[in-house]
């Protein structure tokens, strides 16, 4: 690069002197031209560092109009669909067979056979299932997920929700002691809180939308027993009038619930209180 640099320089200044004894240029002008040659060079130079950055991101921008641009498979504008007025939260799982695509040999669940009452705790789920004798194929994507969604509402009225529901996930006992409240930064990530402190708020945002179906998958799996004991309290509270499945490997988790189904294999080998 500086060979470039300097023959570019040398280059001028003979070429320049040739044109001054010549008397096709005066000095002025020939040293107005080196310095526009040398000015240009030196910003040329500099580009060459970030040309792998450029290339970097070009290939990055493909992957990302690449997934922009894909057509997802399931249209969450379809008006198509039948509409639930009243949701209440049964569930039923009818000769489920799942597989993973990435692991077709492997059998995940085995023609299983389950049902989820309305307002009851209960242990696992999947997709191909009815809700309230309605095959959730069938119903309306939209219609569906305004079931597990805060809809749009104004600001005021969100608060309200907001605290409520980390009331009811026993969040707003340590929120209050923050500095700026609900409106504290809490770090990327939330790095600034425990473990307990981000899963009673992760259950909090759960159930901001009063949804009539609460998953929770190994919900207590990351923390210790205090903070377990405070977090299954959350959890307990939270599931109150609400269809709630819980996948765990902790009994302390599934100790309480209506009904606990024990799977191996993907088949079901023992259900009960």
């Amino acid at each position: 690069m500086w060979l470039g640099v300097y023959s570019n320089d040398a280059l001028g200044f003979w070429q320049g002197a040739r044109f001054i004894c010549f008397g096709e240029e005066t000095v002025g002008e020939v040293v107005t031209t080196l310095m526009c040659m040398t000015l240009s060079t030196y910003a040329l130079s500099n580009i060459s560092p970030h040309a792998r950055s450029i290339t970097n991101g070009m290939a990055a921008a493909v992957k990302n109009f690449a997934t922009i641009d894909r057509e997802s498979v399931i249209d969450p504008y379809s008006e198509a669909g039948k509409e639930l007025d009243n949701v209440e939260g049964n569930i039923e799982l009818t000769n489920i067979k799942f597989v993973y695509p990435s692991r077709p040999n492997v059998t995940v669940l085995n023609e299983l056979n389950l049902k989820f009452p309305h307002a009851k705790q209960l242990h696992l789920w999947a997709r191909l299932v009815t809700l309230d004798g309605v095959n959730i194929n069938d119903l309306n994507l939209r219609c569906l997920r305004q079931q597990i969604s805060l809809e749009h509402v104004s600001e005021i009225e969100k608060r309200m929700l907001v605290k409520e529901a980390c009331r009811l996930a026993n969040a707003m006992a340590f929120i209050d002691t923050f500095p700026e409240g609900l409106d504290t930064n809490v770090g990327e990530r939330g790095f600034l809180m425990s473990g307990g402190q981000k899963q009673r708020i992760a259950i909090a945002r759960a159930i901001v939308g009063n949804p009539k179906i609460l998953l929770l998958d190994e919900a207590t799996s990351a923390l210790g027993p205090w903070s377990e004991g405070i977090v299954q309290q959350a959890l307990d509270r939270a599931s109150k009038n609400r269809t709630t499945i819980v996948i765990a490997h902790r009994l302390s988790t599934i100790k309480d619930a209506d009904n606990v189904v024990v799977m191996r294999r993907g088949v079901i080998i023992e259900q009960g209180r």
